[in-house]
């Protein structure tokens, strides 16, 4: 049970917890504090000194701290808005200000900038001090990220989340001459380092310093020119649904899926399909996989290969994991595969006329879609990739209201998707799907079990035993690459042993992906994986094998999963990559 005591905030007592900040007992009590580098995913640093309170403890005068990692003991007094801290505050935020080259009263970046929404709340237009000269860069060498130093407000958010949530050692604070300069390592461009483009950089990111490199002005060409030539497809993930409410005012975890279609047709695309069918298809496969696997004895355990920047990692620092990955797509791909050959038949087009676009809450999906080998099928399988945040933007562009659109249907026969397809956006999600399907087919039919809740949740490593007709499946689910890593450690000394590990890079799964709207936190992770598993349960089908036009996909590629036309479209190679 946690010890509390009483402190004076504001001059009213208030209950405080052993152990919290000075910050959270003040969000705990609905006070608000301003802060920019605080972010509850990452260890408090007070690096932009706008946290500042004045504290008092047993009467010993009143001194200026930071809320973010000042820890409460009994006996303090506190003071949030005194006209002393409201002048640090401000002169901390201009001189913060005086780091960002772009003025935010000029500035049109009108997303995901939390300094733009502080100045605005300070009043403070320009700083009053001058520029800090210093040599900036960009960079949009790889297909995902793309970074404008002359943003960056030092504040080590990206530092901290590449260290703390992936594990890597890719950014660096270095001195050069009289500049503190934060970034890759040496000067060097993200695409020459083993950055796995997860995004969680970006996602933490509170001055727009790191973003998506953005494929926006590609696809608004598509859709302006839109004509007999082109077929424009949209296709969206299973999470994108539940979070794309926020960029609108809306709660986490509203199903949007109805509301987003009707905005993508009245954007210009011809068809839109669900991400969650091609989920289903590679449940199957990966399922089959795996079974063939436990038969045979080899490549245990079985990794899942659906999350790029996850697969990055092992090609880069893992080689010997590479043949444990399943070769089986990711959704989104096996969806690409389906429209470029399934029903690009069933329309009478040559598949080269479709276009498709994959609205994705990740950001290394646009690393994924440019790799080589996912062009063996169809070159390439799709051909632009779009954040939540991008596909937000164009919605707003057009200046459609997207709680009030009239709902609509997915297109047919790729928009019937299963439960199992519904909750591959969240952490266990993906091996969830696979057991629901290898436990029936293992027994028969004779095991219907469909809720695996051993296997879900946020927590950054889950580990079960699952019993199926006698056989006991030893399993693990992952998110975040750190957690992954010490998995790999323990599994390679002997300590853990598995058959089959999920693992996604980012925290809680592709809800939590770097492409997802900011702010992204524990809280609303949790408030979008509910809107996962409600869905599921009210799903009339729960199983992807059970999903008739799945059936019908298959019989008309006259395949069975792994085998024939279906093993070629929907498996993949894996390449070793060398470690830079």
């Amino acid at each position: 049970m946690t010890k509390s005591f009483e402190v004076k905030l504001n001059n009213k007592k208030i209950t405080a917890l052993y152990g919290e900040s000075v910050l959270d007992l003040a969000k705990r009590n609905n006070f608000h504090i301003p802060t920019l580098c605080y972010h509850s995913d990452l260890e408090p640093n007070g690096s932009c000194r706008l946290c500042l309170v004045e504290i008092s403890c047993n009467k010993g005068g009143f001194f200026v701290a930071t809320a973010c990692n000042t820890t409460v003991t009994e006996g303090m007094e506190i003071k949030l808005d005194t006209p002393k801290v409201k002048r640090i505050r401000k002169l901390n935020l201009e001189m913060l200000l005086s780091d960002h080259i772009q003025k935010c009263s000029d500035c049109n970046w009108k997303y995901d900038c939390e300094l733009k929404k502080l100045a605005k709340e300070f009043g403070v237009t320009e700083s009053r001090f001058s520029e800090r000269r210093r040599k900036f860069k960009i960079d949009s060498k790889t297909p995902s990220i793309h970074w404008d130093s002359s943003k960056c407000i030092e504040c080590g958010n990206c530092i901290s989340a590449c260290q703390q949530i992936t594990g890597l050692d890719i950014l660096k604070t270095e001195y050069r001459g009289s500049s503190i300069v934060f970034g890759p390592k040496d000067g060097k461009s993200f695409a020459d380092t083993n950055c796995v483009f997860c995004g969680q950089c970006i996602l933490h990111c509170p001055a727009g310093s790191l973003q998506e490199k953005t494929e926006l002005p590609e696809v608004e060409k598509l859709l302006e020119k839109k004509n007999k030539k082109n077929i424009l497809v949209a296709q969206f993930a299973p999470s994108t649904r539940y979070s794309i409410g926020e960029l609108f005012g809306l709660e986490p975890g509203i199903n949007l899926e109805k509301k987003l279609i009707t905005a993508l047709k009245h954007i210009g695309f011809d068809y839109v399909f669900d991400v969650n069918f091609g989920a289903d298809i590679t449940t199957l496969e990966e399922a089959a996989e795996l079974i063939e696997r436990l038969e045979s004895k080899k490549n245990l355990p079985m990794f899942t290969s659906c999350c790029p920047a996850w697969v990055r990692y092992v090609e880069i620092f893992h080689h010997e994991l590479i043949p444990n990955l399943t070769t089986t797509k990711s959704p989104t791909h096996c969806l690409a595969c389906a429209v470029k050959s399934f029903f690009a038949k069933k329309i009478k087009v040559n598949p080269k006329r479709i276009i498709n676009v994959a609205i994705m809450p990740c950001v290394a999906k646009k690393y994924e879609a440019k790799l080589p080998e996912l062009k063996e099928s169809y070159n390439p399988e799709i051909n632009h990739s779009l954040t939540v945040r991008e596909i937000g933007r164009l919605i707003k562009k057009h200046n459609l209201d997207i709680e009030n659109l009239a709902d609509s249907d997915f297109d047919s026969p790729l928009g019937n998707s299963s439960g199992a397809g519904t909750i591959y956006g969240a952490s266990g999600g993906v091996m969830e799907s696979a057991l629901r399907t290898v436990s029936s087919q293992l027994s028969d039919g004779k095991i219907n079990k469909i809720d695996f809740s051993e296997v879900r949740g946020l927590d950054g490593i889950k580990s079960a035993v699952v019993e199926i007709d006698g056989i006991k499946l030893e399993v693990a689910v992952v998110s975040g690459l750190k957690n992954a890593a010490k998995l790999i450690k323990d599994l390679k000394s002997g300590v853990v042993r598995y058959n089959y590990i999920e693992v996604m890079a980012c925290p809680g799964g592709c809800l939590g992906g770097g492409g997802q709207p900011i702010p992204t936190d524990s809280k609303i992770r949790e408030k979008r994986k509910a809107g996962f598993y409600t869905d599921d349960k009210e799903k009339p089908i729960r199983k992807a094998h059970e999903n008739n036009d799945v059936k019908k996909l298959y019989s008309a590629l006259d395949s069975k999963p792994l085998e024939g036309r279906a093993g070629r479209l929907f498996h993949r190679k894996f390449t070793k990559r060398r470690k830079k």
